[in-house]
């Protein structure tokens, strides 16, 4: 008797592919994210520090140019950290998205999977009672031929 096949293995085969790359984007999108969060508190922490030496400059004996320039620099750090910002949520809207397009990947694998092992425990069940039948038959024939030498 031939060996099991499952008829729909290339399409599982391509439904693994499609999860490995589905997989692969997410992390991907994940490392773009990591770096936007990165970017993001080095921006907060340059903004703070600038922000800070305005004020000191603002209190102390500083020249109204080197205040002007502080507070124009500040203000590009406000608006970069508000673009970056939009950055991390586009990024985190993403990565949410990329994690269901993988979810479902996973779940039409694992349909055809699950398919996959119902039909080949159908097949063992069918082997191992087409080899009992011919076990019985078998068993039959000999004592069979038994009976008829003794009958003899």
């Amino acid at each position: 008797m031939r060996a099991f096949r499952f008829r729909l293995e290339r399409v599982l085969q391509v439904r693994r592919l499609q999860e490995d790359l589905q997989r692969r984007v997410l992390l991907e999108v994940q490392r773009k994210l990591d770096d936007a969060r990165v970017h993001l508190a080095e921006l907060q922490e340059g903004f703070a520090e600038y922000l800070k030496r305005l004020r000191s400059y603002r209190s102390g004996k500083a020249g109204a140019y080197e205040v002007l320039s502080y507070e124009r620099y500040v203000d590009y750090l406000h608006m970069a950290l508000e673009r970056q910002r939009q950055v991390v949520e586009g990024l985190e809207a993403q990565l949410e998205e990329r994690r269901r397009a993988l979810q479902e990947a996973v779940r039409r694998r694992q349909v055809l999977e699950s398919l996959r092992e119902r039909q080949e425990e159908s097949y063992r069940k069918y082997k191992n009672k087409v080899f009992q039948n011919f076990l019985d038959e078998v068993g039959a024939r000999n004592k069979a031929s038994r009976e008829d030498i003794c009958d003899i």
